[in-house]
């Protein structure tokens, strides 16, 4: 198999036990990484600090600090630049990696012509398993390429990809917010191919942080910007773009409570289906 690297962005309102959590999980793969690259983004407190030194003197870590906040997908990018190897991996600061992710993302970019590889997440508040409710994906490239003219078509924090592919649209743009939904909708217009595993990858944490980014009038310019650069591309008609835009001001100025009952009853799906 080949090498890879995974890049985790470390804020400075991220809770140390959560981070804890996640770097445990991607160093007890049944296929680990072959280089960790933390991207510090931007000062942070002690006791994440105290996490990070824990895990200093192992060879395959590599710590990258951003003297301020650039926001997640600017901290990804610098992580990337500074990688060792072809393959990248994402993962977040608060989310538990299943114990075999790599090792079935690898088994996929090596022996089908695929650029980018994701699967399922499994949504949890305290302990994984609590909620009982997935965010499933599309499986083949050509769903993953209709799905994403309307929403995300693949869950950001499974993501391997390809280093060339990422470089060959130009990576991150900077966004703080809906930064992965515009890189994923510029490789799907770029024609870079695409499948998700039909099983839970990782675990993902929910919180007040994640459902505060996805409401708001911050949010809501930043998707309209992605929104029109999809549609100046060709990859939306003008029937899509304006039907996309009516929906996301309609669901992004609702009051938060319902966004969040939005978000878990309706968006997501029971485990009634296999995801193991």
């Amino acid at each position: 198999m080949q090498n890879f690297s995974v890049i985790i962005p470390v804020y400075k309102l991220e809770n140390p036990d959560f981070l804890l959590d996640a770097i445990n999980s991607i160093t007890n793969q049944s296929r680990a990484p072959d280089e960790i690259i933390i991207v510090i983004d931007g000062p942070i407190g002690d006791d994440l600090e105290n996490v990070i030194k824990n895990f200093i003197n192992q060879n395959k870590i590599i710590i990258i600090r951003l003297e301020r906040s650039l926001g997640p997908g600017s901290a990804r990018h610098a992580g990337i630049l500074k990688s060792s190897f072809n393959i990248i991996a994402l993962m977040d600061s608060d989310d538990i990696s299943r114990t075999n992710r790599f090792e079935k993302e690898l088994d996929i970019l090596e022996n089908e012509s695929i650029d980018l590889v994701g699967g399922w997440i499994e949504e949890f508040i305290r302990i994984p398993g609590d909620l009982n409710k997935l965010r499933t994906t599309p499986e083949n490239h050509e769903q993953i390429f209709i799905f994403g003219k309307w929403r995300m078509p693949v869950n950001h924090v499974t993501l391997m990809f390809k280093k060339e592919a990422y470089f060959s649209v130009g990576g991150y743009k900077g966004f703080r917010y809906a930064e992965d939904y515009d890189l994923i909708t510029r490789m799907l217009a770029a024609g870079m191919k695409f499948h998700n595993i039909q099983k839970v990858l990782v675990d993902v944490r929910l919180g007040d942080e994640m459902f505060n980014r996805r409401g708001g009038l911050s949010f809501l310019k930043a998707e309209l910007k992605v929104l029109t650069r999809m549609h100046s591309s060709g990859y939306l008609n003008i029937w899509q773009y304006v039907c996309n835009i009516i929906i996301r001001l309609l669901i992004r100025l609702l009051p938060r409570k319902i966004l969040t009952y939005l978000y878990i009853i309706l968006l997501r799906r029971g485990p009634n289906i296999s995801s193991s």
